[in-house]
């Protein structure tokens, strides 16, 4: 739909979705797996590495990510929520954060409420299958009415959670000391080390554990570079972390390349699917930065090029579920789109797409939310309180020419957003 330069050469902040995928039984192509490679069912890896964009990622070596460039599908219309925990949601129930009222960050003590059991996850779907799931990382999407933070994310099909955090926990049960925030598997401890490490270390311990059954994780690596640098482990040896933002930043981009070695390593690419995010730092000044993404799909059975469709991380549930031969419950995942038709070249058609953040959660009038509905041509409509803008991607994506308000392809657009309950 955007732009033809590489990847690591886009401007704007972006999404970055790797698969590296390994269907059983198929015969070897360009970018995957070898004859006589293990056969059986997939498994799957989520990686979202917050505060990172493809910017971010051209200022710095990333010689991780470089690796995996080459050989690849890359989706240049996938737009990601300006928000984590919307994006979180998408990611584990294939609808838009809206859909339930959740527009920004989840306290235990202060949400009216966070996602409903009513909702299914993919890890929930995954395991009738027989995979074993896990999160590893930040869940961020239950409140204090929702029940005990330290247990929340078990309540959606993630049968192990590592290196979590509760957001808080000794504020909704007094017997929990303060600070003792990491959650594993509903104790709670101090993070003893940098959360970003902490993660990466507890992926690494739960994939070398042996396992009977496939297996699932999504894998939240959490921007910090406002409280703290990340720890020398994951930075070249010779670097200096300087005090203003630009070097935190780079700090964080740096890391993540890292930790996304780690993750490499850790994993068989014969049998895995290999999801790598990166989810650009919210900005105030700017809805489109936040929101404009790009994704590259490489692995066995994916054809290089560029592919035309839009897409959300709404869609990435559907396309996991269907490399995995699972059916979608009924009235679930609502949102997404299957994209594995387009791992081969193929077209796939989708509707506009809705990224969107407010507050405070809950549902209600508020009008201090951005948003912005997007269409396959390009077309993007931006709300930011009682403010509208409009703009053409697809003209040029540098400049963003602005669209005059009255123009009728702005009418569904409009629309859109009203049939996304919240």
């Amino acid at each position: 739909m955007r732009r033809s330069a590489p990847f690591l050469g886009l401007a704007l902040s972006a999404l970055l979705l790797l698969f590296l995928t390994a269907p059983s039984g198929a015969a070897a192509s360009d970018g995957g797996q070898e004859a006589g490679a293990p056969s059986g069912p997939t498994e799957f890896v989520v990686l979202v590495l917050e505060g990172v964009s493809s910017a971010d990622v051209a200022r710095v070596d990333t010689p991780n990510l470089d690796a995996l460039a080459p050989r690849s599908m890359r989706f240049d219309g996938l737009q990601v929520d300006p928000s984590a925990p919307p994006t979180r949601f998408a990611l584990t129930f294939g609808a838009y954060g809206s859909r339930e009222s959740i527009g920004g960050a989840i306290w235990p003590n202060k949400a009216p409420r966070g996602v409903p059991v009513r909702r299914i996850a993919l890890p929930q779907v995954l395991a009738t299958r027989g995979y074993r799931t896990a999160l590893v990382g930040r869940w961020g999407l239950s409140s204090q009415a929702d029940g005990f933070p330290p247990e929340s994310a078990r309540r959606f099909g993630f049968q192990t959670w590592r290196a979590g955090r509760a957001y808080d926990a000794s504020v909704v049960d007094r017997r929990i000391p303060r600070g003792r925030d990491r959650v594993d598997d509903g104790q709670t401890s101090p993070f003893g080390e940098h959360e970003g490490l902490a993660v990466t270390d507890a992926f690494g311990a739960y994939w070398s554990e042996p396992s009977s059954r496939p297996r699932f994780a999504l894998v939240i690596v959490p921007d910090t570079s406002a409280v703290a640098p990340p720890p020398s482990a994951l930075l070249p040896a010779d670097l200096v972390v300087g005090d203003d933002d630009r070097s935190r930043w780079d700090a964080q981009t740096l890391a993540a390349d890292a930790i996304v070695g780690r993750v490499k390593a850790a994993i068989d690419p014969a049998r895995t699917t290999l999801f790598v995010l990166l989810e650009p730092r919210a900005t105030e000044s700017d809805t489109l930065a936040a929101i404009d993404g790009a994704m590259l799909v490489a692995g066995r059975g994916v054809t290089a090029g560029t592919s035309p469709t839009l897409c959300h991380p709404v869609d990435v549930p559907r396309t996991i579920l269907a490399l995995a031969g699972c059916e979608v419950p009924a009235g679930q995942f609502e949102d997404g789109v299957d994209l594995s038709a387009a791992l081969g070249g193929g077209t796939v058609e989708h509707g506009p797409v809705l990224c969107r953040a407010f507050e405070p959660n809950g549902p209600g009038p508020n009008d201090s939310g951005r948003s912005a509905a997007v269409s396959q041509d390009g077309v993007v409509l931006v709300t930011e309180g009682a403010q509208e803008r409009a703009v053409d991607l697809a003209r040029s994506p540098e400049s963003a020419p602005a669209i005059p308000l009255d123009d009728p392809r702005l009418e569904t657009l409009r629309a859109f957003p009203l049939s996304i309950e919240r």
